[in-house]
């Protein structure tokens, strides 16, 4: 069991990363752009971390870890080369993606008789 909590923790890592890089992708309809990147990677990890807790107990909360080391040590360590930047976008996508997880994590199951 403690191996797919490593593997929730790690696939957070590897969300994190991924939704890092594509938060800041905009659609430019009409003259109006779209933040399509930060749809998809809000989307994304909620949907991942609903996954981890299927697979393991406390799924979530191991892949929250992951997700937020890959999102906010790079913010944290002080550098200038960090993916996440400190605008509105950025703040929106770290808020958003941190929402996303608190509501994977209290997410419960309706059962059916």
């Amino acid at each position: 069991m403690t191996a797919w909590r490593v593997v929730a923790g790690l696939a957070g890592l590897w969300a994190g990363l991924m939704a890092s890089f594509v938060h800041r992708h905009l659609l430019d309809v009409g003259g109006l752009e779209l933040p399509w990147g930060l749809a998809v990677g809000v989307v994304a990890t909620f949907l991942a971390a609903r996954g981890a807790e299927a697979l393991v107990p406390l799924g979530t909360a191991c892949f929250a870890v992951g997700w937020a080391v890959a999102v906010l040590a790079p913010m944290v360590a002080g550098s200038d080369s960090y993916l996440v930047a400190d605008d509105a976008l950025g703040w929106v996508f770290t808020l958003g993606g941190g929402g996303a997880l608190v509501v994977a994590s209290q997410w419960k199951p309706k059962l059916v008789p």
